[in-house]
C-alpha cells in the first residue's frame, strides 16, 4: 500500500468514527513536518504547524470525499498552516499597550490620562468598535467572540489586527 492509499484508508476510517487517531498521527505526522520545513521561514514552528494540522484534519474529517485525494488534502492543510504562521510572524503585533503607548507619545502624558486611543475608537465603525470592546473591555475571547458572531476565528483575528492596524496608524500619525 503506497501513501497515498494509506491516508485515505485511515482517513476513510476517521470519518466512520474508526478510533484510529493516534496510530494515524504516528504514520503520518512526518510527512508533515515535512512540509512545515520545506515552508516555514522560522523552523521552530515545525510542531506548531503538525498540531495544527491533525487539528484541523480532526475538526474536517466529516467533509473530507473518501474519493478524494486525502494525501494532498493534508499537504494544502500544512502548507496553509505554515503560511498562515510566516505571515503572523512576520508582522509586528500591535497591542492595546502599544496603541496606550502611542497615545501617550503622542499627547504627551500617561497612557492612564490619554484621551487619544479612547477618541481613535470612538471613530471606528459601528461593528469594529463593537469587536474591539467585546475583546478588551469586557475581555471576551477571540473564539468566544467567533461564537456570538458566527463566523470564524481567523475572521475575527483578521478584523481585529485590521482594527489595531487602523488605530496604531491614528495614534502615531503626526
Amino acid at each position: 500500500m503506497d501513501i497515498h492509499e494509506l491516508i485515505n484508508d485511515y482517513l476513510e476510517r476517521l470519518k466512520n468514527g474508526d478510533k484510529c487517531f493516534d496510530e494515524f498521527f504516528k504514520r503520518i505526522s512526518w510527512c508533515v513536518e515535512y512540509i512545515a520545513k520545506k515552508y516555514l521561514a522560522d523552523k521552530s514552528f515545525v510542531d506548531d504547524v503538525v498540531i495544527n494540522t491533525f487539528d484541523r484534519i480532526a475538526k474536517n474529517i466529516g467533509s473530507f470525499d473518501a474519493n478524494g485525494n486525502g494525501y494532498a488534502w493534508i499537504c494544502k492543510i500544512a502548507q496553509n498552516e505554515s503560511f498562515n504562521i510566516n505571515r503572523r510572524e512576520s508582522r509586528p503585533e500591535v497591542t492595546l499597550t502599544s496603541l496606550e503607548q502611542a497615545a501617550a507619545k503622542q499627547s504627551g502624558i500617561s497612557p492612564e490620562e490619554s484621551y487619544d486611543l479612547v477618541r481613535a475608537v470612538d471613530e471606528l465603525d459601528e461593528s469594529d468598535r463593537r469587536l474591539f470592546d467585546g475583546r478588551f473591555l469586557l475581555g471576551k475571547g477571540v473564539a468566544e467572540i467567533a461564537d456570538e458572531l458566527r463566523v470564524s476565528v481567523g475572521t475575527v483575528t483578521n478584523r481585529l489586527n485590521r482594527i489595531y492596524k487602523t488605530l496604531y496608524e491614528k495614534l502615531t500619525k503626526h
